[in-house]
């Protein structure tokens, strides 16, 4: 326990600990993450997600909402559950009137599928990632297999009965 204080104090005191930026990468002084090449002009865009990956980026001129979403990780996929299926939704929000308004909302594949009908990204926008998580419904196969399962069982018990 004294080494543990000690190792503290000292790293403490030597300046060995150092807080990271929220949201800045290592090396950093900016609270925003750039993806755009040295020397290319940027535009400010805001990535809102609850999945991971949201943020404030310096994005490039030439980056569009697809690679966008892509390089923030803002659509990392889930693993495939059997009962549950996900539903994505890309909306996109601009300043106009001094207030922020929907200009475009689409499923994610239909993003990814379909890059030349979304706008280009400008100055300022908020891209709003949604994922919705829906529980399938009881199927036939799941309540065959149930019934199955009982006949099974009531033949095997009727069979250790029948021998004692």
């Amino acid at each position: 326990m004294r080494n543990l204080l000690v190792t503290f104090l000292l790293l403490t005191i030597a300046g060995g600990v150092h807080a990271q930026v929220p949201g800045g990468l290592p090396g950093q002084d900016s609270p925003f993450v750039r993806l755009a090449r040295p020397g290319e002009s940027t535009k400010k865009v805001v990535v809102v997600t609850d999945v991971g990956g949201g943020g404030v980026y310096l994005v490039g001129e030439t980056i569009s909402l697809d690679p966008l979403l892509v390089m923030t990780g803002a659509v990392a996929t889930a693993p495939d559950v059997p009962d549950q299926r996900q539903e994505v939704t890309i909306s996109l929000y601009r300043r106009a009137g001094g207030q922020r308004t929907l200009i475009y909302e689409a499923p994610l594949e239909q993003v990814l599928d379909n890059p030349e009908e979304h706008p280009t990204l400008q100055d300022d926008d908020v891209v709003k990632v949604d994922v919705t998580v829906h529980r399938k419904r009881f199927s036939w196969q799941q309540t065959f297999t149930i019934i199955n399962t009982l006949g099974t069982l009531t033949i095997l018990v009727l069979r250790i009965a029948s021998i004692w």
